[in-house]
């Protein structure tokens, strides 16, 4: 479930999700690894994703492009 992604990663990252910065290059880098986690582990689609409001100033077109990269970036 999404509230069990969301708990997970800001532990994994000690950061508050509703505190991320996104006008910052750390902040959108979080972002985009939050994007992966809630694709991958809660199988949320991108029409999804767009109506949280962390992800809300982003075209559908943009999450892919992110995932798309971020997921290359993460580890295995």
């Amino acid at each position: 479930p999404l509230e069990k992604v969301f708990q997970e990663f800001e532990r994994e990252h000690r950061q508050k999700i509703a505190e991320l910065n996104v006008q910052t290059y750390a902040g959108k880098k979080m972002r985009a690894e939050l994007l992966v986690h809630i694709k991958d582990r809660a199988g949320m689609t991108y029409r999804e994703i767009a109506k949280l409001d962390l992800f809300g100033d982003l075209e559908l077109n943009s999450l892919g492009c992110i995932y798309r990269r971020a997921h290359l970036k993460l580890p295995v």
